[in-house]
């Protein structure tokens, strides 16, 4: 006789809907196990691109502010303004964009881009670069000649425009 033919019908019929319950209560266990992985990668996911996305309009920002500092500081020489509001125009677009840099240099996890995205970051870093040192060499021609500092900042217009544009392009590529 065979283990099972000993047991009573009615724990028979008891057993098997308490098999059932067990059965189902693991599969939902492992179910919501699963559904929480998922949950916790998502988040992942979409905290990195919102990051990323975030430092950008932020640096963008910060840069906006940069290079509008320093038109008021070449304007303020214009008008033969004190050399105070001067200084404290250029240094407001040096401290600007040197918060800018730092930014979009390094204010997020490069891991989150890909590949395209991770070219346009570094096309992106070279604009800064170039659009730094026109920007600083704005700056410092306020000191030997005005009209000298107009024409260098056409310069840094120009590469302000192109940055501009390459965030812009880095931004919309994550804000989808």
């Amino acid at each position: 006789m065979s283990l099972i033919s000993r047991i009573p019908f009615s724990v028979k019929v008891s057993l098997a809907p308490a098999v059932a319950l067990v059965l189902f209560i693991a599969f939902g266990a492992w179910i919501w196990s699963t559904l929480k992985a998922q949950e916790v990668s998502l988040n992942v996911d979409l905290a990195g691109r919102l990051k990323v996305w975030e430092t950008l309009q932020d640096g963008e920002r910060r840069l906006t502010e940069g290079h509008t500092a320093l038109y008021r500081a070449i304007s303020a020489i214009r008008t033969n303004a004190k050399e105070q509001l001067v200084a404290t125009a250029l240094k407001a677009a040096s401290t600007r964009i040197g918060e800018a840099k730092n930014a979009l240099a390094g204010g997020f996890n490069l891991d989150v881009l890909d590949d395209t995205g991770r070219a346009t970051h570094k096309h992106m870093l070279e604009l800064l670069q170039q659009y730094e040192k026109s920007a600083k060499e704005a700056a410092e021609g306020t000191d030997v000649d005005i009209n000298l500092a107009e024409m260098t900042m056409q310069t840094a217009d120009q590469r302000f425009l192109a940055l501009a544009d390459e965030v812009s392009k880095l931004s919309r590529r994550h804000s989808r």
